[in-house]
């Protein structure tokens, strides 16, 4: 069986010269995401909506980037997911994960 997980980026704006702030799933358990695209030094706050929800504040690197890492977080094949990113002077970034199954997978009931 295999199994996959897709992610849709949705609309951002205000970023920095290097373009406009995106975020991307690096591992999914524990959740870690990398951002780019933010303004030099801005203040993050990076919210994550998933079974197990929590947020973080973050400082962009000198070229707008970074990492952060949800200890608390997994995301499986069945895990709809949502991160977004606001950062203190404007610049905003989502990441929507839907489950994608190929054919002949399922998810377990929910509880």
């Amino acid at each position: 069986m295999v199994l996959g997980l897709s992610f849709v980026l949705l609309g951002a704006s205000s970023g920095s010269a290097a373009g406009r702030p995106k975020l991307r799933l690096v591992r999914p358990a524990p959740l870690y995401v990398k951002a780019t695209g933010f303004r030099s030094g801005e203040r993050v706050r990076v919210r994550v909506l998933a079974p197990t929800s929590a947020f973080k504040r973050v400082t962009a690197n000198s070229a707008g980037a970074f990492g952060v890492t949800f200890p608390t977080v997994s995301v499986g094949i069945c895990s709809a997911l949502t991160i977004n990113a606001a950062g203190a002077r404007g610049s905003r970034a989502s990441l929507k994960h839907v489950p994608v199954l190929k054919r002949g997978d399922s998810c377990p009931p929910r509880p």
